[in-house]
């Protein structure tokens, strides 16, 4: 796999980014009672920048810990 171009770089963190901002909104709403139930995905944002760079026949075994 060629090395990741500087836009490529953006994309992954900008996953990345997005990943964390959406578990903190989340934690936000559970706090002010309009949700019920969250599991924190914190600490597992690569896997949104991974994802990017899958091939269709690639595979990949996330766990929770």
């Amino acid at each position: 796999m060629p090395a990741p171009s500087k836009e490529d770089k953006l994309r992954l963190l900008s996953a990345m980014m997005e990943s964390r901002h959406s578990d903190l909104r989340e934690q936000n709403l559970i706090r002010q009672g309009k949700g019920h139930f969250h599991v924190s995905g914190m600490g597992h944002e690569a896997l949104a920048a991974v994802s990017i760079q899958m091939q269709p026949d690639d595979y990949i075994v996330s766990y929770y810990r």
